[in-house]
């Protein structure tokens, strides 16, 4: 622990870890609790998904939904009696997280890829991707080469997101269509813990929603009223 930079805390009573990827069995996850254990001294050890987490900590453990947008997509729902809890979408960059980071990074590569091709419109992101990634040659080998391509593809979202700010009509493009997907998502968790005589707190948080205001506004403007945002707390 006195590695890691735990001493000086003292003793820890409670260790709580919200994972992007949480263990697939529960041995695997015992194990991993066992050697968090083992390393702060902690007497006991709650392991979650960092949906929950995210959502705990955007609306202090209250009720409602939370969106997070980072390099995936989190949002969860919680109804006013605590009865009913829901986590939509969060299922990874290869069957889901759809508007999140790589979503948007990974069609604004290929939008630039396929003007290089003569396969589609001219575009800002290709002067932005040949700044980001030293230019276009063998751009596909390199990314599907490196060891983190899915953090190197969603690292692209924000020149998407500035390109749709400038107006530019391929990245305004895509930018529309992940709010409109991440506006199914906040849809489908609110209509799990919808109550007819309140609205639902809604809370937004990730990099992508709290730097690059284009997309939070554009998912806004499509999410049906029932709802009232909160700031998301940290």
């Amino acid at each position: 622990a006195e590695g890691f930079g735990l001493g000086s805390f003292g003793a820890v009573d409670l260790a709580v870890l919200g994972l992007t990827t949480v263990p697939a069995t529960p041995e695997e996850s015992d194990r991993l609790c066992s050697l968090v254990a083992q390393l702060t001294g902690a007497s006991e050890v709650w392991l979650m998904d960092d949906t929950v987490t995210g959502h705990i900590g955007a609306l202090s453990g209250g009720d409602g939904v939370s969106l997070i947008v980072g390099t995936g997509v989190a949002c969860f729902a919680m109804a006013r009696d605590r009865s009913a809890v829901w986590a939509v979408d969060g299922k990874g960059f290869l069957l889901g997280d759809d508007g999140g980071g790589f979503w948007i990074g990974r069609r604004g590569i290929a939008a630039v890829l396929r003007q290089a091709d003569g396969r589609g419109p001219e575009t800002a992101l290709t002067r932005a991707a040949q700044s980001r990634f030293g230019g276009l040659a063998e751009l596909h080998v390199r990314l599907h080469s490196t060891e983190r391509s899915v953090n190197a593809i969603a690292q692209f979202a924000p020149e998407v997101l500035d390109a749709a700010e400038g107006s530019d009509a391929v990245a305004s493009a895509i930018i529309d269509d992940a709010a409109e997907e991440l506006a199914i998502t906040v849809r489908a968790a609110c209509a799990r813990v919808a109550s007819a005589d309140a609205p639902i707190p809604l809370a937004y948080g990730g990099r992508l929603l709290e730097k690059h205001r284009i997309l939070a506004r554009r998912v806004s403007a499509l999410v049906e009223s029932g709802t009232f945002p909160v700031d998301a707390r940290r």
